[in-house]
């Protein structure tokens, strides 16, 4: 996986370290299946010192989910299977659809520049490129000019947890401060021509959302996104999430690199989202049920724009076969010793998800979506 830096998926931490005895709480689950279920992904945990949730759900059948070890560094907290977690750059999913969702109801423009939406009207890069560029990560806008800015926060943090942003010298005052930045520099390449996994794409978006629909960006996404799929414990939040709420789980890696915990994500690069394990569920349930979206709004969502990316709009899709329409759902996200991936097959409604605050390996957390998904009943398939 890339190592990300800025609003959802910055300066990774990429040890997972230490043995620790697994809590695991699960959901009572009734069928023989979900028993084997709940085994395999204990055993997958011990044997891998897995810290997070896991949650599966095969088609017609209850959700099983588990949680192991605890919530915070200091110990003090085990986690829930109700826990929230940062998403990292499954927050580039949310905005994604929002956006699509946006113009189903006629707010937004996919096709249009993205100059209609922004705070300035001279000529610059913004003219030529458009919000679907963005969503696919097919802008060419550098996201170069807001590191310096970003390490010199978390470098700030590194050195007192407790400082304020606000009180750190010379940063963008705002996301449009920070836009502006970006739109200053000359494109990396002509929009639409190549592919860039730059955070710069999804500040921008962001703000274009709040622009196109009049309201904030934790409205727009409580409105198209988290309403809708009944996510009921999803949001947006700015810095960082409260260590101190009994709901929270915190990132947290003794080993790390640069910090033992989450990268702060201020507001002047958009904040950052969370989410649970049930939630994530019931959004890819809810999105490919029709839920959220119009069929040619879908079939468009996920439409692959950078096969060699496997890359759609916000995230991935994984073909498989001559469906051009169906396939996986691959998503990964990560912010600091945070990670979580998801995945569904839109062909048979798996659905798998699992959330580490403690750094693990994204790849291990694939390999066990794999696992599990051998074990569909076979009346499913």
């Amino acid at each position: 996986m890339r190592t990300l830096i800025a609003a959802s998926a910055a300066l990774t931490l990429i040890s997972c370290s230490g043995a620790q005895s697994p809590i695991a709480l699960a959901s009572p689950v009734a069928s023989a299946s979900g028993f084997q279920t709940q085994d395999s992904i204990a055993q997958w945990a011990r044997e891998n010192e897995f810290t997070g949730v896991i949650a599966v759900q095969y088609p017609d059948q209850a959700a099983t989910a588990m949680a192991f070890g605890m919530a915070d560094l200091a110990g003090s907290r085990p986690l829930k299977e109700t826990s929230k977690f940062q998403t990292g750059s499954i927050g580039k999913y949310f905005i994604s659809i929002a956006a699509f969702a946006l113009a189903e109801e006629g707010l937004l423009d996919l096709d249009a520049p993205i100059s209609q939406y922004l705070p300035r009207s001279v000529t610059g890069p913004e003219h030529s490129v458009t919000v679907a560029h963005l969503l696919a990560n097919r802008s060419g806008i550098s996201q170069a000019p807001l590191l310096p800015f970003m390490m010199k926060v978390a470098g700030a943090r590194k050195d007192d947890p407790s400082v304020d942003i606000a009180d750190i010298p010379d940063l963008p005052k705002n996301i449009d401060a920070a836009i502006l930045l970006f739109l200053e520099q000359d494109l990396l390449f002509a929009p639409g021509t190549d592919f860039d996994y730059a955070n710069s794409n999804w500040i921008i978006a962001s703000r274009v959302l709040e622009v196109a629909s009049g309201e904030a960006l934790e409205t727009v996404l409580q409105r198209y996104v988290f309403a809708p799929a009944g996510m009921k414990d999803s949001g947006v939040f700015t810095d960082r999430l409260d260590a101190d709420h009994p709901d929270n789980a915190i990132g947290h890696n003794p080993n790390g690199q640069m910090m033992d915990t989450d990268f702060p994500l201020p507001a002047f690069i958009g904040g950052g989202t969370f989410t649970t394990a049930s939630d994530m569920l019931a959004l890819m349930q809810s999105l490919y049920r029709g839920d959220l979206l119009s069929d040619e709004k879908l079939s468009r969502f996920s439409q692959v724009q950078t096969p060699e990316e496997n890359y759609a709009f916000g995230g991935r899709i994984m073909i498989g076969g001559n469906a051009p329409n169906k396939g996986y759902s691959w998503q990964s996200g990560s912010n600091g010793a945070t990670k979580m991936v998801a995945v569904f097959n839109k062909d048979t409604g798996y659905a798998f998800t699992a959330l580490s605050n403690r750094a693990h390996s994204q790849e291990q957390m694939f390999d066990l979506a794999r696992k599990l998904e051998k074990q569909l009943p076979s009346n499913t398939h």
